[in-house]
């Protein structure tokens, strides 16, 4: 399904596009003139897997280590 998905031009590799910074913001008018609000946009398949995702970020514990970088454990996951 996802090789499908992809030939049809459905579904991309994030890798394969260049970065592109995006610090504007989203442009919404405000009093008669445009503000930039600081946003995120996230696809609907992105939404579906969040409550999975914030099970496991509780569970997570961080260390930062000598160099200032932050890694993450987490323990073994099961079939649940």
């Amino acid at each position: 399904m996802v090789m499908e998905a992809a030939g049809l031009g459905q579904l991309v590799d994030p890798a394969d596009a260049p970065f592109r910074r995006w610090d504007g913001g989203l442009p919404l008018p405000v009093h008669g003139r445009i503000h930039r609000y600081p946003s995120v946009f996230y696809s609907p398949y992105q939404l579906v897997g969040l409550r999975s995702f914030d099970a496991l970020v509780r569970v997570m514990s961080g260390t930062r280590g000598a160099d200032g970088r932050v890694s993450y454990a987490l323990d073994r996951l099961t079939l649940d």
